[in-house]
Parts: C-alpha cells; sequence; structure tokens
C-alpha cells in the first residue's frame, strides 16, 4: 500500500503522533448517556454543569448554616469540607490566571510598548 497523508493506516509505525489537547476530555451527550439529548443540549448550552451544580452548592450552603443539627451531621461536615475544597480550587485558579495575565502583559510591553500603553490606557479609563 502506499503512503498517504491523509489514510493514517498507510503511515509507518514509527510516525510521531502528537495529541492536540493533552489531558482534554470532551464529554458528549448522546442517546446512550441521556433520554433527552436534545433537551440536554439545550439546557448544558446556557448552563454548563458546573454552573448548575454551583447553584445548588450555594443553596445547599444556606440550607446547612440555616440547621445547626444538619451542619454538625456527617453529611453536613462532608458538604462543607466538599465547599471549602472547591473554594480553594477556584482561588488556586484565579491566581493561575492572573500569573498569566502579567506574564502576557510583560511579554505585550517587551514586543509592542505602544500596544503595552494603549491596553493600559483603556483599563484606567473611567
Amino acid at each position: 500500500m502506499a503512503f498517504s497523508w491523509f489514510d493514517p493506516t498507510t503511515w509507518p509505525s514509527n510516525t510521531f503522533s502528537q495529541s492536540i489537547l493533552p489531558g482534554w476530555s470532551l464529554f458528549t451527550v448522546n442517546e446512550t448517556n441521556s433520554s433527552n439529548p436534545g433537551m440536554e443540549q439545550r439546557i448544558l448550552a446556557k448552563n454548563s454543569y458546573g454552573r448548575q451544580i454551583g447553584r445548588m452548592m450555594d443553596v445547599m450552603e444556606m440550607l446547612v448554616k440555616a440547621n445547626p443539627d444538619l451542619a454538625k451531621s456527617d453529611a453536613g461536615k462532608a458538604f462543607e469540607d466538599l465547599r471549602t475544597e472547591i473554594e480553594a480550587a477556584k482561588t488556586e485558579a484565579k491566581g493561575d490566571a492572573s500569573k498569566k495575565l502579567l506574564a502576557d502583559l510583560k511579554a505585550l510591553k517587551e514586543t509592542d510598548p505602544k500596544a503595552f500603553k494603549d491596553l493600559i490606557g483603556r483599563v484606567e479609563e473611567k
């Protein structure tokens, strides 16, 4: 069989390959894992699972704080531990984003001082 860039089955076994998005996985909603994939796709287009769970976490936090017995229970304590871990992860992600933004701004200042100055001016606009 002749080699073809368009047919991976013709590539030699020692051909280099690299994942385009290492560590990423995309969730697919289909008939196998949803009773109504069309509806689920519409919901997810507006509200991700993370947003949906976050709203439920907000309500649960209020309920746990309003009920001392629930707050003292194993379930209440486990919920609070989970909520604390999630908040810590959010704070860490914000810190990572800030570091990236700072690095990008420093690079822009070095490579294109005029664009950097214009951008800073736009940030400082009232």
